[in-house]
């Protein structure tokens, strides 16, 4: 009985270590929630109902028509149009130039418009 294999299955094997630092479960445990934190925060940036949370959602629906708006004229020290001001469009064998009362004396038309950004988002407007 002594040689039994059986036997030694109810003895401990060796001295039991004390445990010191993180065991692999913690480690994995720590990688899954920060794999599952990187994944919320990218995710959060081009998700519309999760960029608000996101801290790399940082645009804004503040714009007109509600859409996303990266830089407003203020902060891109856009002035005012001047009395001066004119529109040059220009084609093969011609061109125009438009002040800002003939351009706005043009017919104008409304279109619904899809708008995708390389950030990923994407909207419609007219």
């Amino acid at each position: 009985l002594a040689n039994d294999p059986r036997t030694g299955l109810g003895r401990p094997v060796g001295r039991r270590r004390e445990r010191t630092g993180l065991s692999r479960r913690d480690v994995l445990r720590t990688a899954y929630l920060a794999a599952g934190a990187a994944v919320l925060a990218y995710a959060g940036a081009t998700v519309p109902w999760l960029y608000r949370v996101s801290p790399l959602g940082w645009r804004s629906d503040g714009g007109p028509q509600g859409l996303p708006v990266n830089r407003t004229a203020t902060s891109a020290q856009v002035s005012r149009v001047g009395a001066d001001w004119r529109l040059s469009v220009d084609w093969p064998g011609g061109g125009r130039q438009l002040s800002l009362a003939q351009l706005a004396a043009l017919p104008q038309r409304t279109h619904a418009l899809p708008i995708a950004c390389v950030e990923g988002w994407s909207a419609r407007a007219s």
